[in-house]
Formats: C-alpha cells, structure tokens, sequence
C-alpha cells in the first residue's frame, strides 16, 4: 500500500515539480543572458538595408507629424543615402541594452531612445545631396502645375509633374537646414503613435530584475519538487535502501526527459525547422540579399545552440543526481529480516544444545 502512495506522489507530483523546475532553471540560462543577445544582434548582416520597392517603409519613421506627410516608400528610399547598417546595428544594441537595464531592475521606466545625430550629421553633409535626389525621385507625380516650393522646412509629399526631378532635388536640399532642425536629437519609443509602445504600460513604480524573479522562480519549484520527492522517497521505502532507490528512480524520468529535450534541439532538427520557415518567407522576393539571410541562418542557429547546450547541462546533472542516487542504495546492505539470538539463555555443560528455562 505504501509503494501505491508513493507511486501516486510521483506521477502526480514529483514529475511535474521537478520537470517545471528543471526547464525553468535550463531556460534561465540563457533566457536573461544580455552577452547573448548582443552576440547574435552584433552580426552586421543583419542590418542590410533590402533594395527595390517592395519593402516599402522598411526604414520609415515618424520622426515629427511637423515634418509632413512624406509617403513611406519614398522616405525609406531617401533614407538608405544616409543610414548604414552600422548605424542600425549600434541603435539595436542601444535598445537592447535598454531593454535589460530594465528587466535587471536597473531602470524603472522602459523608454529608450533612437540616436539620430548620426542621421542628421550626414544629411548636413554629402549625404543630404544624395537624400534630396533620391527622395525627388521616389516621390509620387502630382498632376498640379506650378512652382515646387519647400517652405519651413516641410519635405513635400509629391512633386508636381511640371517640375523635373533635378529641380526638385534642389528645392528639397535648399530645406534640408530647417527639416534638420526640426527633427529631434533623440527620439523616445514612447513618442511612438503604436500603443503597445505607450510610456504608460512600461513603467514600474518599483525596482524589478528578472533575473531574481527568474531565480526566485527557480528555487520556488524546486523547493516544492524536494518536498514531494522526499515524501515519496519516504513513504515508498522502508529503509535507506529502499528511499534511496526511490528517490533515484522519481528523479531520473523528468531529469532524462529535460536531457532529451536537449539532445533533440542538438541534432538539427530545430536548426532545420528554423531553416525552413526561414526559407518559406522568400525574403529574396521582398529585396533581402542572400547576406542577410546567411546573417539570420547564424542567429537563430547561435540561439538555438544555446538553447540546446542549458538544456542539455541541466538535464546531465539532474540525471547525474539520479544515478548517484541508485548506486548509493544499491551499495547499502539490505535490511535483515532475521531477529537476533535471544540474550541470558543458558548454555548446555556440552555448548551444543540452549537449555531453555524450566
């Protein structure tokens, strides 16, 4: 009856508990590693800006409703004159360090900024001529008539059909001085119209880490899964044997099964699953270069092999505990069953036969 308790203890329990535990502490690993992310994100492959029209808005940004209603595909087409995937590069680790100043409590408010000083430098600069050409060109034919005039710095939204592309570059750099300083040197997530960017949802009015939250989280189930499992180890033996054997065999299922998770990522079947949804979005169509496509192959293979690899350590000491465990209870001796030879018994004259009492 008491191995029937105990079975139910782990099945219901003790599996679960250490199986929640395990693949918690295996995802804190690397879920909140900052070097991580930063070594994936530092590939500047990632970065490269696609060519043709079909990416339309790709570096589109309201910087300022003042600046005017300039169409997207014809902004993302001047911009790429002066934004370099350097400059995209540095401004995602600006975000992503950011982002974990924040979730490591360092922070309160999650608010970064975009550096655009970099951006307005080149547009004083060589840049600007190869911007306004390139954005006279992108822009929509009007079919007004007219003069083509660019007044307090407001980029126009097309350009008439009277005025040729030349002129209309130079009206556009001769504004090139007062749309810079309209837009801001840095500009705030928050200033975003998108709500889910709102300031409001991000801030805290108290000091968070995710990484304590993380490890409370981790010490918190596997408190609970010690519990169950050494209650199981005790109803279920009768001696240390017997505990030890129990508590070997409940932990070796969820500590295998958390290895074999990892083993599995290992193999490539996760790499090629990532392959192959990569390969289905056909980011050639939409202008990506066969650069930034290799550039996303070793990102997401260099998360999943950090994946694989807490997984895999988690699991490998788990099952090291387990096995441990089984070998400590098949050294001790088995329990005797036999009682021990009664005390104060006489002893026949010969020594070969007790004389019982009368």
């Amino acid at each position: 009856m008491r191995k029937v308790l105990a079975g139910f203890i782990v099945i219901l329990f003790v599996f679960p508990l250490f199986m929640a535990a395990l693949v918690t502490i295996a995802v804190s690993t690397w879920a909140v590693d900052r070097d991580l992310y930063v070594r994936v994100l530092s590939d500047t492959r990632l970065y490269e800006i696609p060519s043709g029209t079909k990416t339309e808005g790709f570096l589109y940004w309201p910087w300022a409703p003042e600046l005017g209603a300039i169409p997207p595909a014809s902004a993302s087409l001047a911009l790429k004159e002066v934004v370099t995937p350097e400059y995209l590069k540095s401004q995602a680790l600006n975000l992503l360090n950011a982002s974990f100043d924040f979730i490591n409590g360092r922070t309160q408010i999650l608010d970064p900024g975009i550096d655009l000083s970099p951006v307005k430098k080149a547009l004083k600069g060589e840049g600007g001529k190869r911007f306004a050409r390139a954005l006279a060109e992108a822009l929509p034919v009007c079919s007004s008539q007219g003069t083509f005039v660019v007044k307090n710095g407001v980029l126009p939204a097309c350009r008439p059909s009277s005025v040729s592309v030349t002129r209309a570059a130079d009206a556009i750099l001769l504004a090139l001085p007062a749309t810079i300083a309209r837009i801001p040197d840095t500009y705030r997530v928050s200033q975003s119209p998108a709500p889910l960017l709102d300031r409001g949802l991000w801030e805290i009015g108290w000091t968070f880490s995710a990484t304590r939250a993380l490890m409370l989280a981790d010490l918190a189930l596997l408190f609970l899964a010690c519990c169950a499992w050494l209650l199981a180890g005790f109803v279920g033996g009768s001696d240390g044997r017997g505990r030890l054997y129990w508590l070997g065999g409940s932990l070796l299922p969820p500590a295998v099964t958390v290895f074999l998770i990892g083993l599995v990522v290992n193999t490539g079947i996760a790499a090629e699953a990532a392959r192959f949804g990569i390969e289905s979005a056909r980011l050639t169509a939409f202008g990506f270069s066969k650069s930034f496509i290799d550039g996303l192959f070793g990102a997401a293979g260099a998360m999943i092999g950090r994946v694989a690899v807490g997984f895999l350590a988690t699991g490998a000491i788990a099952v090291g505990i387990a096995v441990a465990l089984l070998f400590w209870g098949r050294s001790r001796p088995r329990a005797e069953g036999s009682a021990a030879t009664p005390r104060n018994v006489p002893q026949s004259s010969s020594g070969d036969t007790p004389v019982q009492p009368g």
